[in-house]
């Protein structure tokens, strides 16, 4: 593995022109209302209203690999870089303090950086309306010494992942996060994402090259490794995208 001095000065210098997702898991209080009359929507209504905010998503927790008590709740919260992400955050504080105390509680949050290596956005015809939000999520790092031999298998697996994912009518698109700097259980994540629930798992269990090619990653060169699907809520907000003024100001 690379020395901690080694891995920070590239870290910052990728999250510098990289998107950045903060990935916060939580679990809703019993109370979602304070005495004053303040709710969690107040929060994230001012956090929409922020220009270096490019927008929130939600989703449940369906399945959870991680060695640990699971929430049931994400919230992907997306920026366009480090400088950002630390200007919203500072705007931000006193609000984001009154969210976790109060609402959203058992939190985790967790900042990854977008790969240069994640598919653009196709916007896919999606049936019957729907706006998906079924997304597996696959964490892991790799184990010391493998990490050329990772990058070999991986660059020669890609374009058959692809290629068997593309032929999905359900399949929407694939991002690919690092998250060394925060973190050495996971260093990475790559998230699919699909319209429904059995397209999920028609590519990411049912389809014999994916599932092999995952099962051959995992047993030569992964140390650690979980998978989390995620799924939208059941009500009208399932799948949506809430943009925030950021994306609004940039015409995303």
């Amino acid at each position: 593995m690379m020395a901690l001095s080694t891995l920070v000065v590239l870290y910052l210098v990728v999250t510098a022109w990289s998107k950045v997702l903060l990935e916060v898991s939580f679990d809703l209080a019993l109370q979602q209302e304070s005495p004053t009359g303040y709710t969690a929507s107040h929060t994230v209504g001012e956090y929409l209203e922020d220009r270096n905010l490019n927008y929130i998503r939600y989703f449940h927790t369906l399945v959870s690999g991680q060695p640990r008590t699971s929430n049931m709740r994400f919230a992907h919260l997306e920026f366009d870089d480090i400088h950002g992400w630390s200007e919203f955050e500072t705007t931000n504080m006193e609000r984001t303090h009154i969210l976790y105390d109060l609402f959203w509680i058992n939190w985790r949050r967790v900042l990854w950086t977008e790969s240069a290596d994640t598919e653009a956005l196709v916007r896919r015809p999606q049936p019957d309306g729907k706006l998906g939000g079924y997304v597996f999520t696959f964490r892991f790092s790799v184990e010391d010494g493998k990490a050329a031999e990772f990058k070999k298998f991986r660059d020669a697996a890609h374009s058959k992942i692809v290629k068997e994912l593309e032929s999905n009518p359900g399949y929407i698109v694939r991002h690919q996060y690092t998250a060394g700097i925060f973190q050495n259980e996971y260093e990475e994540m790559c998230a699919i994402e699909f319209v429904t629930l059995p397209s999920l798992s028609s590519s990411m269990f049912e389809n014999e090259v994916i599932s092999g090619l995952l099962t051959e990653m995992k047993d030569k060169f992964l140390e650690n490794w979980s998978v989390t699907i995620l799924v939208p809520s059941t009500d009208a907000q399932g799948g949506v995208i809430f943009r925030g003024a950021g994306a609004d100001d940039k015409g995303k």
